[in-house]
């Protein structure tokens, strides 16, 4: 195994301006091109990844991550997966794995033990230093750069975080199940970045710790690696205090054979399941599309005038973030009109609340328009998953981060979505702010008015810039700091100003004195 070289013609002349950079990689008219390579006896050349990427162990034995991924990565249940080094005890590097898995309707503690299984059962079959040591599930898809390409360092980044939790939830195995709640109250003090003190039984998780969906999710899957049972924190928006998430918990741990246990999971994570299906045969579904086309093509070209300012900014060889405000229904039409081509492969987040609340208007959305249904109160885990599932298939997303519609036609704050969608999926976020749409057609009106309408589009505020400003940061806090930014983006828009998105500040966070003064 050696490094590829590379001569002749195709090869560089050097990078611009860059000396530096140029001589370290171009010697002697070789090109250094940074691959792993071996040839075999007839002379072909089989690439085994990036010389940067090897796993080095404690005994010096070097450990191809491509190679594994391969081997690894041959089952149905996994969407994909990274294999990188985790620096360990004796001085070298474990393999270690983090797996994103597609659980194709079957129950998630089911697919991830049989996935457990298929790493057992691959491993039995190499050598020892070449075993994948630690395994790891994200319920995200993995962070890419923008030729979708994993970036390795950023997984390297979520494992350590990870065994950090984890650490402090080990606990969890080796203590039964009681009134002791030191290693839970751990777990959620690891979340919420504050003191274990803080963190007190009868403690309300949003009033008095300030979760919020979003941080509902992060522990949720803090607890589900911990080895809490699925179904005990698929949804934790139902829980008030940490006393009532140990008893749902406790509940979890063994077969809820009283009655008072079983009258704790119904009263606390009960959600009702109402059947909204409304099957669509798919030549009505396609027919229908294509009268909506129509319809707003006649309804932005011929009633409404509107201009659009700043479309050079739309980036058009990669998806991105679409965040904007809300004013009125007519929103998401005026900027898919306004964005052209990449508007055709946009998607959005709408309330399930307010737009899949009834059969017909389930069938008309799922159906005949590109929203995908999120919850505004309940659990944000699978509504993120399936926007996600756009972002990583190449469609641009489109948000409105204020959650409904503005009352008044002025912009209220974002909620941290935004955040999380960008530094999850790794894309780019495109503001954009819309002039006119609440006085044409504004929350409780069924009729439009005929008004100017106007689309500002700002400069994307660039992810690998955002992740410079918020390096340090709690996911949490990096979550807000990142929506933070893209709302002042929007407002410099809605004023008419110029800005340069790398000069956004980055949001100071107040004491936490000041914040529960004001709650």
């Amino acid at each position: 195994m050696g490094e590829v070289l590379a001569r002749g013609p195709n090869v560089m002349s050097g990078y611009f301006e860059d000396r530096e950079a140029t001589d370290a990689v171009l010697k002697g008219g070789w090109l250094y091109t940074g691959d792993l390579g071996r040839l075999d006896a007839e002379g072909n050349l089989y690439l085994a990844g990036r010389q940067k990427d090897v796993i080095i162990d404690a005994n010096g034995k070097n450990v191809y991550p491509d190679e594994l991924e391969e081997l690894y990565g041959v089952h149905t249940h996994i969407k994909e997966l990274s294999i990188v080094g985790l620096p360990d005890e004796a001085g070298g590097e474990k393999v270690a794995c983090l797996c994103v898995l597609d659980f194709k309707d079957r129950p998630r503690d089911e697919v991830r033990t049989e996935v457990e299984a298929h790493f057992k059962t691959v491993s039995a079959d190499v050598p020892f230093y070449r075993r994948v040591k630690v395994l790891r599930f994200w319920d995200g898809d993995l962070p890419k750069t923008s030729k979708r390409s994993v970036k390795r360092t950023l997984v390297v980044e979520e494992l350590q975080r990870l065994d950090r939790a984890l650490a402090s939830a080990d606990k969890l195995h080796k203590k039964p199940r009681n009134e002791d709640t030191e290693w839970l109250k751990q777990i959620i003090a690891d979340v919420i970045q504050r003191p274990l003190k803080d963190v007190k039984s009868e403690s309300s998780l949003s009033g008095d710790l300030g979760f919020d969906s979003l941080m509902l999710t992060e522990l949720s899957s803090a607890l589900e690696q911990a080895g809490v049972p699925v179904s005990a924190v698929s949804d934790l928006t139902k829980i008030q205090t940490v006393d009532d998430l140990r008893k749902v918990i406790q509940a979890s741990g063994r077969r809820p054979t009283d009655a008072n246990s079983k009258e704790i999971i119904k009263e606390i994570t009960h959600k009702s399941d109402t059947n909204l299906e409304m099957p669509i045969p798919d030549f009505v579904a396609n027919a229908g599309r294509q009268m909506l086309r129509s319809g707003q093509q006649a309804l932005y070209g011929g009633v409404f005038d509107y201009k659009t300012t700043g479309t050079v900014f739309i980036p058009q060889n990669r998806n991105f973030l679409v965040v904007a405000n809300h004013a009125s229904h007519l929103d998401m039409g005026l900027i898919k009109m306004a964005m052209g081509e990449q508007g055709e492969r946009m998607v959005a987040l709408a309330a399930r609340d307010y737009f899949f609340d009834t059969p017909l208007k389930r069938a008309y959305f799922e159906n005949f328009t590109n929203l995908i249904p999120m919850d505004r109160t309940g659990s944000l885990r699978e509504s993120l998953r399936l926007a996600g599932e756009s972002l990583t298939q190449g469609f641009n997303l489109l948000i409105f981060p204020e959650g409904t519609r503005s009352p008044d036609g002025q912009l209220q704050e974002f909620k941290p979505t935004t955040g999380y969608l960008a530094l999850t999926y790794n894309v780019d976020v495109l503001p954009i702010y819309l002039h006119g749409t609440f006085d044409a057609l504004p929350k409780g009106s069924w009729w439009p008015k005929r008004e100017d309408l106007e689309v500002r589009i700002g400069p994307p505020l660039l992810i690998d810039s955002l992740r410079v400003k918020i390096k340090g940061m709690a996911k949490s806090e990096s979550y807000r700091a990142i929506t933070k930014m893209t709302e002042e983006a929007v407002r410099a828009l809605k004023d008419g100003k110029s800005y340069q998105p790398d000069a956004l500040a980055v949001p100071k966070r107040e004491p936490r004195e000041k914040r529960e003064g004001r709650k």
